[in-house]
């Protein structure tokens, strides 16, 4: 006599015989898997002790599945319920557990056939599990899922071969640049809108980074805020000469030295460049610049916004003291951007163009122009200071 427990159509590999409660004329089969749903026959306990120690992984999942009471519901309900949900769905709970993926999964032997939109659809579920999301991340330009660590880059043999179409080539949050990556505003937002584990803390996005020529020495620091679900990006760049006292056109062409990655279609180099506001504004006050007793000329400051993207900036000439062991004053230059990524849930959205390098084509000039109904000049800048004000009341 042959006592089998319930399989739901598991194959007889996972199965193992065993002498039953009744005499070695009764045979239990006992079914190798750890996502039985208290529905194991006696005997089974010792079946499951003998396989390898799973991960503590694979424990979270296990204990996720025991205590959910959908399972303890007859498998018609299962099924009915199944009918009501689309594609993406019916395919994100399949791959919950092996018991959801045999009663509601493909025929042994086939896949499911996803369109595009569903792809998409489904591997946004995934991303959203904690045992998914605390390690990979949803691409739109690949439509797959990237794997990523809390600092992460990739070697340089696989950024020569550059094998996925995404081309993200600077996956490290921590790196020297303040260039920020689409990868990793998600990954941000990730956090935010799931919670840990999944995505990175926005504290990852904070970074500080110096460079020095002959001339001059540059400083950059960079942090993050989310205000009303919107990632908002602030940096800072300050240009400091090695010289206290430098002639007016030395000093500006300490500011050419560097090239002050403002976004991508704002650069202080010789291509793109946020100078002409500031070479006015200099052109005026040159003389009064480099006049100590004039306290009331000693910091000017120009404001701007890019045209492309929503990005504000602040560029500020001023006259300091302490700079230098010498205690002279000295030009120094700093210019500070705000940048409003957005939610980052899709890479077309127009509140995520200053992460691309988009313009350089008319067709693309034509496409990508920033809103200034919905975003006006000024407005990222305010967004950003509305969170020091609410600190201040």
């Amino acid at each position: 006599m042959v006592q089998v427990l319930p399989a739901l159509g598991f194959s007889g590999k996972g199965l193992q015989r065993s002498a039953g409660p009744e005499g070695p004329q009764t045979t239990v089969v006992h079914i190798k898997s750890p996502l039985l749903l208290n529905k194991q026959a006696k005997g089974a306990p010792q079946a499951i002790a003998r396989r390898p120690r799973p991960s503590q992984s694979q424990n979270q999942k296990e204990r996720i599945i025991q205590t959910c009471k959908l399972f303890d519901q007859p498998t018609e309900i299962i099924l009915l319920i199944s009918k009501f949900l689309n594609n993406p769905s019916r395919a994100a709970f399949s791959l919950s557990c092996k018991t959801a993926y045999t009663l509601v999964g493909p025929a042994p032997g086939e896949k499911f056939r996803l369109k595009t939109m569903e792809r998409t659809a489904l591997l946004q579920l995934m991303e959203r599990d904690p045992t998914v999301g605390d390690h990979l991340y949803y691409c739109d330009r690949c439509i797959i899922l990237h794997p990523f660590e809390e600092r992460w880059t990739k070697p340089p043999v696989l950024m020569l071969l550059d094998r996925d179409l995404c081309s993200t080539w600077n996956l490290h949050p921590m790196g020297s640049s303040l260039r920020v990556e689409y990868c990793h505003a998600r990954l941000v937002m990730n956090r935010h809108f799931y919670g840990a584990p999944n995505g990175l803390p926005v504290e990852s996005l904070t970074s500080k980074a110096s460079n020095s020529r002959s001339s001059a020495d540059l400083i950059q620091s960079r942090t993050a805020r989310i205000i009303n679900d919107q990632l908002y990006i602030r940096s800072e760049h300050r240009v400091i000469p090695k010289t206290a006292t430098v002639d007016p056109d030395t000093f500006y062409r300490c500011l050419y030295i560097f090239s002050l990655n403002i976004c991508h279609h704002q650069e202080t180099d010789h291509v793109h460049t946020i100078s002409p506001e500031v070479l006015r504004f200099a052109a005026k006050t040159r003389p009064s610049m480099l006049n100590p007793l004039a306290s009331s000329t000693r910091q000017s400051s120009s404001a701007g916004s890019c045209k492309r993207c929503p990005t504000d900036y602040e560029t500020t000439v001023q006259l300091e003291k302490g700079v230098h062991k010498s205690g002279q004053q000295t030009l120094t230059a700093t210019v500070v951007s705000y940048q409003l990524l957005g939610r980052c849930r899709s890479a077309p959205d127009p509140s995520a163009y200053s992460l691309f390098n988009v313009g350089k084509s008319r067709a693309m000039e034509n496409f990508y122009w920033r809103d200034l109904k919905d975003c006006p000049v000024g407005s990222v800048q305010e967004g950003w200071n509305s969170v020091d004000d609410v600190q201040h009341e």
